[in-house]
């Protein structure tokens, strides 16, 4: 009951917030992924489903996939900013079940770094690689899965992109946050975030990272970097 009630919610806010037509995309994308690529990514897993801590359950939020639609229209705009996959690291802090590792091993990056404090969901993310990398024999990509608490993991200096779709709350993404920093201060190069459902988005303010793509209230795009360039919102 609780999972109809959080997908109701969903579609119910979304209708209220993008219209009815875009909602529509919305939900015919999100219903088309796993179909798609013959992996399990859609069903929402409740927190008190993750067999996490009490104490990092008060953190947590449920999973509930990021959205495929959304997640086109954020790597089409990561092209745009100037990100070129290939070669390319990328970590999703709360990876959940896969589905953005999945969507940026299609595009050809060289590594998909997932990190998720369930052990629950990383078995099936990485039962996804698994069938994913079966269907794509001449792939060299390297899927890595490690099941930590965000606020404890250190973001290896070859990582380019860190991926976020509000995974947790504020107190846990401002200790992400500083931990892309010191990546960012040992290694200084380019490093892009896509912030998915940017509710804490204020805490990205005053830092190194600037705007430099905005999509309605759905996604933000980041980029470290040494001087200024222009915010491109839409």
């Amino acid at each position: 009951m609780k999972k109809i009630m959080s997908y109701f919610k969903f579609v119910k806010e979304s209708i209220s917030r993008r219209g009815l037509w875009f909602s529509i995309k919305l939900i015919f994308w999100e219903l088309s992924f796993d179909r798609i690529y013959g992996l399990e990514t859609l069903s929402i897993v409740e927190v008190d489903e993750l067999q996490i801590s009490i104490e990092e359950s008060t953190h947590a939020k449920i999973y509930q996939a990021s959205n495929y639609f959304l997640l086109l229209h954020a790597l089409n705009s990561l092209e745009k900013c100037g990100f070129q996959f290939k070669e390319k690291t990328i970590v999703d802090i709360g990876s959940g079940k896969g589905r953005v590792l999945i969507l940026f091993a299609e595009k050809g990056v060289k590594r998909c770094i997932g990190i998720e404090i369930s052990s629950v969901l990383n078995k099936i993310a990485y039962k996804n690689s698994q069938i994913w990398k079966k269907k794509n024999s001449n792939s060299n990509i390297e899927f890595t899965f490690e099941t930590i608490d965000a606020s404890k993991y250190i973001l290896p200096d070859e990582v380019d992109l860190v991926y976020l779709a509000n995974p947790f709350d504020a107190f846990i993404l401002s200790q992400v946050i500083d931990t892309i920093k010191k990546s960012y201060l040992s290694k200084r190069r380019e490093i892009f975030i896509i912030y998915m459902i940017p509710i804490h988005k204020v805490l990205f303010d005053n830092s190194l990272f600037q705007t430099i793509y905005s999509f309605q209230s759905d996604y933000i795009i980041y980029k470290t970097l040494e001087d200024n360039e222009n915010e491109i919102s839409k």
